[in-house]
């Protein structure tokens, strides 16, 4: 799914906000910039177990009703880049979904009192 997101932002020539990278890769040109805030990196877990939800679709909401999409890896993690200068990280609001689950909780916080640290997002998923 991220690279299906990172292809439409090319071919639309879209800028502004860095596209997710699912699992923390990098992707050339797409790297950390400290200008553009802290990333958002996490998790998607199965309550039961703790055990890594793979592929689940996780969503970034920010700004005026904009929002990035990607997917958790193997490991059932995800990644976003910062979203920008003119965007307050406070107000970037993560959730996560998986056909077959629902969301019971996604929890995120700065990782450290330093305004440029990342924040880190934990969505606990049960099944249905």
């Amino acid at each position: 799914m991220g690279r299906l997101v990172f292809i439409i932002f090319l071919l639309l020539g879209i800028s502004g906000p860095r596209l997710a990278v699912a699992g923390g890769g990098a992707v050339e040109g797409l790297e950390d910039n400290p200008a553009d805030g802290p990333p958002f990196f996490g998790e998607a877990v199965d309550i039961r177990g703790h055990k890594p939800i793979t592929g689940a679709t996780v969503r970034a909401d920010y700004g005026k009703s904009q929002s990035l999409l990607t997917s958790t890896d193997p490991e059932g993690r995800f990644r976003f880049t910062g979203f920008g200068p003119t965007i307050d990280p406070k107000t970037v609001r993560v959730s996560c979904s998986m056909k077959g689950f629902r969301l019971i909780e996604a929890t995120q916080r700065q990782v450290s009192n330093d305004s440029d640290a990342p924040y880190h997002v934990e969505c606990l998923m049960a099944r249905e």
